[in-house]
């Protein structure tokens, strides 16, 4: 029996804001909670981008719908540039859309954005609409780092510090309208790769108001142990938890590749992963992403929408791929401490 098929049955800092300035990390507690969630980007192809643009809250009922069918209480809603609601579409198209969702018993107070900084198209609108209609959380970001012959040192910090200004105006417009912004922690070229940066950047902000979503799948391609240590420091800020697998490949050139896999088939400790959640009082969105390979086609790709080239999965094959993500996701909970009547 393979492994998959058995579970279904110190992070460095550079000089800037004090650490005092760190919130407490909050106790473990019986009240704390997993929210299963799923990233509505799956779910597109579950209709054609012009119905969804034309007929919002009957495109919510279908998706809604589908992430139940799949397990999921709960959907991080595309509110983006080609995603299930358009931003330029958002003041006519959200509320219904969360409506429809709504309707079928779904959760969804979780949508991601294009938003970077108020100064970005649509972000206004997007996050006032978003929390007029009981939208919780938002994904935001992210900073990319210019890497020029000036981008060491001093110079590196420069730009950090102009993502802190960014971020402080951002965060108290959060906070003037409930919001929470999750910022997506990606591997690569980005601010929080390696999560000291990005504690630079948010450290004395309110965590309610701008926070972390961390993708363990991301994090374990920049260190396959040092993410604990990351996650343990930032934990003050984590929000929001971002599931997938992933390992590394060596390709025909030699090059090692980042490769995103099913549950338990790649590099993630998925019990550590979520017993530092636990121990460290998480409480939030666990958010499914299907990234990987499946009938050699990406699902990333080839489940954009109904009409898109290449799209191999069906609704039942997707709710298949759902199901057994979520179920090796929720033994694994299990396995590391968590209670099943914190499972959501």
């Amino acid at each position: 029996m393979d492994r998959r098929h058995f579970l279904l049955a110190g992070a460095a800092t550079i000089a800037g804001p004090s650490l005092a300035q760190l919130p407490a990390t909050l106790p473990r507690s019986s009240s704390q909670f997993v929210r299963w969630t799923m990233f509505s980007r799956h779910l597109q192809c579950l209709t054609t981008q012009a119905y969804a643009r034309e007929f919002p809250y009957e495109t919510g009922v279908i998706i809604g719908a589908g992430a139940a069918a799949g397990g999921f209480n709960a959907i991080n809603l595309t509110v983006r540039i080609d995603g299930h609601v358009e931003p330029e579409l958002v003041t006519t198209n959200l509320a219904p859309m969360l409506q429809g969702i709504r309707s079928t018993g779904t959760h969804c107070d979780h949508i991601t954005t294009n938003v970077l900084n108020l100064q970005s198209a649509y972000a206004e609108e997007v996050l006032t609409t978003a929390a007029e209609n009981g939208v919780r959380y938002y994904r935001w970001g992210t900073f990319d780092y210019q890497r020029d012959e000036a981008a060491y040192g001093q110079g590196l910090r420069n730009q950090l510090d102009g993502f802190r200004r960014e971020t402080e105006a951002l965060a108290a417009f959060n906070s003037r309208l409930g919001l929470t912004a999750l910022y997506h922690t990606y591997s690569g070229n980005r601010v929080g790769a390696s999560l000291w940066d990005l504690i630079y950047v948010l450290e004395g902000f309110d965590p309610e108001a701008v926070a972390i979503n961390f993708d363990i799948g991301h994090m374990i391609s920049e260190g396959v142990r040092s993410w604990i240590n990351d996650l343990r420091f930032a934990m003050p800020y984590v929000r929001g938890a971002s599931l997938k697998d992933a390992t590394y490949r060596q390709n025909a050139e030699g090059e090692l590749t980042r490769a995103f896999m099913a549950a338990g088939e790649g590099a993630v400790d998925w019990v550590e992963y979520f017993r530092q959640l636990l121990e460290g009082g998480f409480s939030g969105p666990a958010e499914s992403h299907l990234e990987f390979d499946y009938l050699d086609g990406n699902l990333l790709n080839t489940t954009w929408w109904a009409e898109s080239a290449g799209n191999i999965v069906t609704r039942d094959q997707l709710i298949g791929i759902m199901q057994s993500e979520l179920g090796a996701f929720r033994n694994y909970a299990l396995t590391a401490g968590w209670q099943a009547s914190q499972l959501r």
